[in-house]
């Protein structure tokens, strides 16, 4: 996958906590930053696929109980 640079600003407070983070890890900032969003993003799929194997509980519950009404 291609890579790009992008330039973006930040709190000091949260600047600090990237580069302790990413020495801590080993890891350059760019390296944690990128683990942070893709953790995110991983977050978020994740969530979303829950709400949609709740959204299939619900109509399971919903085919089952017009096979018990038969």
């Amino acid at each position: 996958m291609a890579k790009i640079k992008i330039n973006m600003q930040m709190e000091n407070e949260m600047k600090d906590y990237v580069e302790e983070q990413a020495e801590r890890l080993g890891v350059s900032q760019s390296g944690f930053v990128n683990m942070c969003i893709a953790n995110y993003k991983e977050q978020r799929e994740s969530i979303r696929a829950m709400n949609n194997v709740k959204d299939l509980v619900f109509k399971l519950d919903d085919i089952q109980r017009q096979l018990n009404k038969k």
